[in-house]
């Protein structure tokens, strides 16, 4: 009896194991063919952008100069500064920049809240509008950044639209090199793969919210940070879409040493997990099947990490044959593969491809570890371009 359960445990993580292979064959074939139109509308909504930064003296400067030169009416667009407690400078030189603009405000914390609570604040402050933009201060948006993210608001069913955030630094190490392929793989083939399947993409630090859509969920609730995940997840289960607009493009600097990395997965882990329970479904809402499996998918976070240590272990013991975590690792390598062409890396191609093999055993280790282990108190300094 006892070796009956361990063989039907091992085929049913074998068969959700050939599941998630599935589902990365699909979205990356899908990420393959051409992106979905946005037809733009004739007028430009209105737009409350929120900066919000915490100990980013070093490169905010960065950051505000590339959103002054955002292609954006300048009667549409408000600006708002959040500082999240700095412990430096960032609060003096966030003043300074809104004193010298019109339609800009800076608001400050005396101690760091976290994230979310800086973005509430920030909406608190301004007047209502149309949309709501988040640029984190790490980023360096191009000029028609916001332009683009708004024309996919021209439909009506779009609760959310996001960037397509470019990896900086890429080439540093072999952990940022990794990062970049993560990056890549999210964004070039994961979430445009959904977002030519309409399953709703992730939005991230360089997305925009329509008002009404985000008023209904509480804005975007308690905590310190998750704020793109859980909104993804509340909007998609209140029946609104999200859009992938790759045109729409910002830069970002990728982790370069391990402790970063760690750091970052430990608090990603915990973003996808607690998203699971943010906004229930609404009644009458049109959400889909699809949809609705995508995102629990998408709130297990690195499970999937799991689910192959455990069928690996099963083959170990003669349960299950090899092939089947060598098809799972076979459709990972094809993902890479694809959004290392799609990223257009060139030359630079063997050099990502081969880092991020040997670097994999090591992502299982820190994604176990992120399922864990208990998530790091406080708010996150993200990495700096010039770090």
């Amino acid at each position: 009896m006892a070796l009956f359960v361990v063989n039907a445990l091992g085929w049913l993580l074998a068969a959700a194991l050939l599941l998630l292979s599935l589902r990365r064959v699909v979205l990356m074939l899908a990420a393959c063919a051409p992106p979905r139109p946005i037809a733009a509308g004739r007028d430009k909504p209105s737009v409350t952008l929120l900066i919000p930064a915490r100990n980013e003296e070093t490169g905010i400067s960065r950051t505000l100069n590339a959103v002054a030169a955002l292609d954006y009416p300048p009667d549409r667009l408000l600006t708002v500064l959040i500082d999240d407690g700095s412990k430096d400078a960032t609060r003096t030189l966030c003043e300074r920049w809104a004193a010298e603009r019109d339609r800009t405000l800076a608001i400050s914390f005396s101690a760091s809240r976290g994230r979310i609570a800086a973005l509430n604040a920030g909406v608190a402050a301004a007047p209502a509008t149309d949309l709501i933009a988040i640029c984190d201060a790490d980023l360096e948006p191009k000029p028609e950044w916001l332009r683009k993210l708004a024309d996919a608001f021209a439909d009506e069913r779009v609760g959310a639209a996001a960037a397509l955030v470019r990896p900086v630094g890429a080439d540093r190490s072999v952990v940022s090199r990794y990062a970049a392929v993560e990056n890549w793989v999210n964004q070039l083939v994961t979430s445009a793969g959904k977002d030519r399947l309409d399953l709703n993409p992730m939005t991230n630090g360089a997305s925009a919210y329509r008002r009404t859509a985000l008023e209904a969920l509480g804005w975007f609730g308690t905590g310190s940070s998750g704020d793109d995940v859980r909104a993804t997840v509340g909007l998609t289960r209140t029946g609104w879409l999200t859009r992938q607009v790759q045109s729409a493009v910002t830069e970002h600097p990728v982790v370069d040493n391990f402790s970063d990395y760690w750091k970052q997965h430990v608090r990603w882990s915990g973003n996808l997990s607690n998203s699971a329970f943010f906004a229930k479904p609404s009644d009458g809402a049109s959400v889909g099947i699809w949809r609705t499996v995508e995102t629990w998918v998408v709130t297990r976070g690195y499970a999937d990490r799991i689910v192959l240590l455990a069928v690996s272990g099963f083959v170990a013991l003669g349960t299950l044959p090899m092939w089947i975590p060598l098809l799972y690792l076979a459709t990972i390598a094809g993902n890479v593969m694809t959004a290392l062409v799609k990223a257009r890396t060139g030359r630079k191609f063997p050099g990502f491809f081969f880092s991020t093999l040997a670097f994999y055993a090591i992502d299982i280790v820190a994604s176990f570890g992120a399922l864990v282990a208990p998530r790091a108190p406080g708010p996150y300094t993200p990495p700096r371009a010039d770090a």
